[in-house]
């Protein structure tokens, strides 16, 4: 059945690469290709058909192995699946460190990517939702990372136990772990578990995604892994995933009569807005200004979805064009460094100026993620909920952005000013970061998956209105501010480090629970068998042999028995 195609194929592909890939080189991007390009087809071929349906019983029926293919599953497949063709393009021409376990996570990650998009039962998607740590852990490791792939493979998993725990309690509230049957009569808000497991269920999603404080391993790992794995995993695959997630939840939940689940959003997306703006104008190198650009478009859209309240089409369409232009931005860095040799800011100045078609895809995308685009200014189009009147969101917002734009024109002019040498790089480079900036721009200006017409604008509005006056007259703020404060320094502000933060957390309870251990050990163990250490050795040295010292401790043991059997000692 097609729908198994995206999963099965890729999973048997990676299972070949493990064989044979360390003995046949060659066949690392040849297995890759089959399962990049036979899951690609197949996510083409399910439009073509109104809906698919795969059931069977697995685990000796405890959980059903259950998958859909609507309109929703459909898109973010396709999606996915298409991601990864145009990123493997790019890295079949880059430099890779072991090619082998990196082409084998490639694969494993879109198998288990559209198994969670399709699995209709909570457990099963689960399932393939923690699956992708493996793979996550894996890339990192073969770029010789070992500290952050475990740093990683620890936030992500806390991220997925809060996940876990949300499942758990929507389950118990809906009387069922199908997605099917909890989307015909959604939870409400107000049941005993409702709330909880909305909010634990929405700080999954924004887990995955790398939404504060579960982000630090991303700098990281921005740093010591490959362009290619950044733009794949962190900027695609898993905001993707996230803005599935988060649509589905919306099905899950009865989010109207109250604005408790919009609240939920805006005080998750927050801290991530807050805290990445700032980090924005503190980073030295390129990767980590993108990085941090992963932090903040998640909690930019996880704030929009909360003050707008969108529906699941809208979030997803949202989320791919955000995450299209992290793509070609990673991508556009990875190009860059094979250019330039390097990706530190002061190293790499003026490069744009000799890479025109590399600096045409990379203002694309920063004036995507900016919001000020032509077709787009600020707010995307999707969001209608914006006119609502939420008037103190639509200026938190404006003012964020104030101080994105600001950061990306500090990058941007990094780029141009200088004379660095550069060295020509691959067509094929070029044309993946390309791909990815025009799909951006697409995305940005009203394009949606749609199951009947792949082509459609349907919400593109080309009419001039408040908004868009508003993002001009955020364009003015944001030049004003890099004009006057090109590099503001925010003081010694350092973002929270949860990573970190458990660790110092659970070295001090150790430490605590070791020093505990030690006292009792010494009251029970340590301090009785002193005492009867040296009561027996000098008991041992009264023992001289003589017959005389016998005579005495005899005659004396003799008085003390008297003396007490006298005194009524013995009562």
């Amino acid at each position: 059945m097609t729908i198994l195609v995206p999963v099965l194929l890729p999973l048997i592909c990676a299972a070949g690469v493990l064989v044979f890939g360390k003995k046949y080189p060659l066949s690392n991007k040849f297995f890759t290709f089959i399962g990049a390009v036979g899951a690609l087809g197949a996510a083409v071929a399910l439009f073509a058909q109104d809906f698919q349906m795969f059931y069977m019983n697995w685990c000796e029926g405890v959980l059903p192995f259950s998958l859909t293919a609507g309109t929703f599953e459909k898109t973010v497949v396709a999606a996915l699946c298409f991601f990864a063709f145009i990123i493997l393009l790019y890295a079949a021409k880059s430099k890779i460190e072991n090619e082998k376990w990196f082409y084998f996570s490639f694969l494993f990650t879109l198998s288990f990517a559209c198994g969670a998009a399709m699995a209709d039962n909570l457990l099963l998607m689960l399932f393939f939702w923690e699956g992708l740590l493996v793979s996550l852990y894996i890339f990192i490791v073969s770029a010789g990372a070992q500290s952050t792939a475990f740093k990683a493979f620890i936030i992500n998993a806390v991220g997925d136990i809060a996940l876990l725990a949300g499942v758990v309690l929507t389950a118990a509230a809906a009387g069922s772990f199908e997605i099917s049957i909890i989307k015909t009569g959604p939870v409400q808000l107000t049941d005993s578990y409702g709330a909880w497991a909305f909010l634990l269920m929405c700080a999954g999603a924004l887990a995955k995604a790398g939404a504060v404080p579960f982000h630090s391993w991303i700098p990281d790992a921005a740093e010591k892994t490959n362009s290619a794995f950044m733009a794949y995993l962190p900027a695609a695959f898993e905001k993707i995933l996230a803005v599935f997630l988060l649509g589905r939840i919306m099905t899950f939940f009865n989010l109207s009569g109250g604005s408790l689940g919009a609240n939920i959003f805006i005080c998750l997306a927050i801290p991530s807005i807050i805290v990445a703006v700032v980090m924005l104008f503190k980073q030295k190198d390129l990767k980590g200004f993108i990085a941090y650009n992963i932090i903040l478009q998640i909690g930019l859209l996880a704030f929009e979805q909360g003050a707008s309240l969108g529906g699941a089409a809208e979030l997803v369409s949202h989320g791919i064009y955000k995450a299209a232009a992290l793509s070609s931005m990673f991508l556009c860095a990875g190009i860059i460094e094979a250019a330039a040799g390097s990706t530190a800011l002061d190293k790499i100045g003026g490069s744009l100026k000799k890479m025109k078609f590399t600096a045409v895809c990379f203002i694309i995308s920063c004036a995507v993620l900016c919001k000020v685009t032509l077709l787009d200014i600020i707010f995307s189009n999707t969001y209608a909920g914006l006119y609502s009147g939420n008037t103190v969101g639509i200026i938190f917002i404006a003012l964020a952005h104030i101080f994105i734009l600001a950061a990306f024109f500090k990058v941007i002019a990094a780029l141009f000013k200088g004379n660095t040498q550069v060295k020509p790089v691959p067509v094929m480079l070029n044309f993946s970061a390309g791909v990815f900036a025009v799909l951006a721009l697409l995305f940005s200006a009203g394009w949606v998956f749609d199951a009947r017409n792949l082509f459609v604008l349907e919400h593109a509005h080309f009419n001039f209105n408040w908004v868009s006056g508003v993002g001009i007259a955020v364009i003015l703020a944001a030049v004003a501010l890099h004009i006057k404060w090109p590099s503001p320094s925010f003081g010694d502000f350092t973002p929270p480090d949860f990573y970190q933060a458990a660790r110092t957390a659970s070295l001090a309870v150790s430490t605590g629970l070791f020093k505990t251990d030690r006292f009792f050990d010494f009251i029970i163990d340590v301090m009785p068998t002193t005492v009867i250490k040296r009561f027996s050795k000098k008991g041992s040295a009264m023992h001289t042999g003589l017959s005389i010292s016998y005579i005495l401790w005899a005659l004396i043991g003799a008085l003390v028995f008297a003396v007490l059997s006298l005194s009524g000692g013995w009562v």
